[in-house]
């Protein structure tokens, strides 16, 4: 039997559609076919609809969601927008993929995580490290007990972001959300420690901001104790100097794991063990599948809005401890 194809349309044509979704929808032939746009910006509505051949651009959201001819949407706005533009796709009754954080708030995140329909209507939060496959090995490997019991772990997370980044936006230097850049992009590193260890019973952090150029805060460092006891550092700062690290190293008994420079590498007393090369536009293609089944089968989304809420839970008492 012939495969469906998924007429989108995308609400938000900035760097997430442009840089992270289409090239993901790219690679996944027939699955989707973008239908219909729109921006705030007219003119990056349709450069985006020229790249992927859409067939209508439109200047509202409200016109977008009307069109009859698509199926589900992307909702990649600004983040203080995701919670009424979200609301406003869930309500046409198309299915929805909402970029990443759920909202601004929690109060936010809980009411759309309430919106969740008992039907086949499919809502998937885009945080792309649930489906990034060195964290989802992790946690394979944690499951197999391939290190024995986990002694600690500690994620380092070094970044030198100027004010001339183009993740830069007036939108994030002016954050109307808390934790600046630590929100936005912390969020996934708290969804994939979530992923792999489970909830956190307590944490301990401190904040600061380096460069108030880029907003409110650039800086936590955090101790965490999840409930299963796994006990570990989370530290970032996107305001560094010349030096720049993203290493999250797992502790156990017999053994240790270590995901830097896009490898995932086991360690022993006796080995070093190459397991994956992984390439982070994997998670945003595998993103797009799940999507892409979920409204084909009916299937509930590995990234739902209820961990969406989660994360934004843990991420808030983290800059407030």
């Amino acid at each position: 039997m012939e495969k469906k194809t998924i007429s989108l349309g995308f609400i938000g044509t900035g760097i997430a559609a442009n840089d992270l979704h289409w090239p993901a929808i790219e690679q996944l032939g027939n699955k989707f076919n973008v239908a219909a746009v729109c921006n705030r910006s007219r003119s990056k509505a349709e450069a985006f609809a020229l790249k992927c051949n859409s067939t209508m651009v439109y200047d509202t959201a409200d016109e977008l969601l009307a069109d009859k001819n698509v199926d589900a949407v992307v909702v990649a706005v600004p983040i203080e927008l995701n919670y009424g533009m979200a609301r406003l796709a869930i309500a046409s009754g198309k299915h929805v993929l909402l970029e990443k954080p759920l909202a601004a708030s929690l109060d936010e995140a809980k009411i759309l995580r309430d919106l969740v329909p008992q039907n086949r209507q499919v809502l998937l939060l885009a945080e792309n490290f649930r489906y990034h496959k060195a964290f989802t090995k992790i946690k394979e490997l944690m499951a197999d007990n391939a290190i024995g019991e986990v002694i600690s772990f500690c994620w380092n997370d070094y970044k030198s972001l100027h004010i001339d980044n183009k993740y830069a936006t007036a939108w994030r230097k002016n954050n109307q959300y808390p934790g600046g850049f630590i929100f936005d992009g912390g969020i996934h590193n708290v969804a994939a420690l979530r992923m792999i260890f489970g909830d956190v019973q307590t944490e301990v952090s401190a904040t600061k901001s380096v460069n108030p150029e880029i907003g409110t805060i650039d800086t936590l460092i955090s101790t965490l104790v999840f409930e299963n006891g796994v006990t570990g550092n989370l530290n970032l700062c996107y305001s560094t100097n010349g030096f720049e690290q993203n290493r999250l190293l797992v502790l156990g008994k017999n053994g240790s794991i270590c995901f830097e420079n896009d490898e995932l590498k086991l360690y022993s007393q006796s080995k070093v063990e190459l397991l994956a090369t992984t390439d982070l536009s994997d998670s945003y293609l595998c993103q797009f599948d799940d999507f892409y089944n979920c409204i084909v089968s009916g299937a509930a989304p590995q990234s739902t809005f209820a961990e969406g809420v989660k994360d934004i839970e843990l991420m808030v008492r983290l800059l407030e401890a």
